[in-house]
């Protein structure tokens, strides 16, 4: 869980770390942690212009939000 972190310290508009941290949270039942890094994910994929990324990351996310 440190490596994603601390690459996103160093890189914050890194999506695919964003992702991992996101998922990793998850994973873990810390769905407040996972919605955070979900919504950077998704911020970052827009101003990337990548509304593929974008619209997947948004159902992820509503998918986890669904199973609280």
């Amino acid at each position: 869980m440190i490596i994603p972190l601390q690459g996103i310290k160093m890189v914050p508009d890194a999506i695919e770390l964003q992702v991992r941290m996101a998922r990793l949270l998850r994973e873990k039942g810390d769905t407040v942690g996972a919605e955070k890094y979900y919504k950077m994910a998704i911020e970052s994929a827009k101003k990337a212009g990548d509304a593929k990324v974008q619209d997947e990351l948004v159902i992820e996310m509503k998918d986890l939000l669904r199973a609280q």
